[in-house]
């Protein structure tokens, strides 16, 4: 049985004004902080209920050694801490047990954006000040800055390369660097920045992405050197937030194509595209789960979303529980490497349930927010 979180429910924001609002959403959202037209909180909650979508942690999901894990004992959850009550300010980088427990900081300055763990759950890859990428050892040892004027890290399945972006709007490109930050160079133009992390295939020959070279919201796909770049979606709806199936053998991605913002799936070269939600409202936050059999997402826009899980087909869609983003504009859902649980941002606070909707639990317990939790990955079995 699930239980939903005591707050009254909002209104939500009317999916046509979402719809018309969004690629303006997008340009305000990729201008540096000070630059900011609107309040913060606001704006965030907006662009978590429309755009974010999160495509699980960045060791985990998308990749075939997710089949290959299990939680264990050393199973832990990076998130981000926000010390203030406001959005403003630095926020605060945390790890702790996969139950809660031994939480603590790993690097007092940190932004918006889900933390990366590399494959091998040693090192976690986050924006610092909105402005640069750095890596710190899981014990909060060796922080190092890899890249300035960066964000949005993807470790390659193998953890020896991270994919980013640099540049905001439709400036922003997409680099590929060493793990030690060396040997940084630009492999695709024209990719539009939207919280969503260039997507590595799982057998890391591919990096998919978001672009408007073509005048419109695409997703596109290039092999890890940046050549044969090609357009998969070719539709005139806005099309974003690409996320490989762990067998790489489809993307599923967001897409406002028949009227509202909905879930979609087609195959790794952009055949057979199909609407997987067909709900009214927004759905948004896809998750595959590591065996590639579920989809976890939000439904609704807001802070009134709720945590659905679904079959990989679309089918046998159903609701788990409130799942009230604050402040989170960088992860949402993550799977655990066994696939039995998820863990979610819900009203400032970091929780996990069970795939199936029981065993919900609390995380975090703290007067201000904590979001975007990103599991490590399991221990070999």
């Amino acid at each position: 049985m699930t239980r939903d979180f005591p707050i009254p429910p909002l209104r939500d924001l009317p999916p046509n004004r979402l719809a018309q609002r969004r690629e303006h959403l997008l340009l305000e959202i990729a201008q540096p902080p000070s630059r900011w037209p609107l309040p913060r909180r606001g704006l965030l909650a907006l662009v978590a209920a429309a755009l974010i979508v999160v495509v699980g942690t960045a060791s985990a999901i998308g990749s075939v050694r997710a089949f290959f894990f299990t939680p264990g004992v050393n199973s832990q959850i990076a998130y981000i801490h926000n010390p203030r009550a406001q959005q403003k300010g630095d926020k605060e980088l945390w790890v702790m047990k996969a139950d809660g427990s031994e939480g603590r900081r790993v690097s007092r300055i940190a932004s918006w954006g889900h933390p990366a763990w590399s494959p091998d759950g040693k090192k976690i890859a986050f924006v610092r000040g909105y402005r640069a990428i750095y890596s710190v050892n899981a014990d909060g040892s060796g922080q190092r800055r890899l890249a300035r004027d960066a964000g949005l890290p993807a470790w390659s399945p193998d953890g020896r390369k991270i994919a980013f972006m640099k540049g905001f709007g439709r400036q922003a490109a997409i680099y590929v660097m060493n793990a030690d930050g060396s040997g940084q160079r630009r492999l695709a133009r024209n990719a539009l920045f939207d919280f969503v992390p260039p997507a590595w295939s799982p057998d890391g020959r591919e990096i998919a992405y978001r672009s408007e070279r073509d005048g419109n919201s695409e997703i596109y796909v290039m092999n890890a050197d940046g050549s044969e770049q090609r357009n998969l979606t070719r539709n005139a709806a806005f099309d974003l937030a690409p996320a490989w199936s762990p067998d790489g053998q489809k993307i599923a991605f967001g897409s406002d194509r028949d009227g509202n913002s909905e879930i979609y799936v087609m195959n790794a070269d952009g055949s057979d595209q199909r609407n997987l939600t067909q709900k009214l409202e927004i759905n948004h936050s896809h998750a595959w789960s590591p065996d590639g059999r579920k989809i976890a997402f939000l439904h609704g826009c807001c802070l009134s979303a709720k945590l659905y899980v679904m079959n990989a087909d679309g089918s046998g869609q159903r609701y788990l529980n409130e799942a009230r983003p604050s402040q989170d504009p960088g992860g949402l859902l993550g799977w655990s490497p066994d696939g039995r649980k998820i863990a979610f941002g819900g009203h400032a606070e970091i929780y996990v349930i069970n795939a199936d909707g029981s065993g919900l639990q609390r995380l975090t317990r703290t007067p201000t927010a904590n979001y975007a939790p990103a599991w490590s990955p399991g221990q070999k079995k």
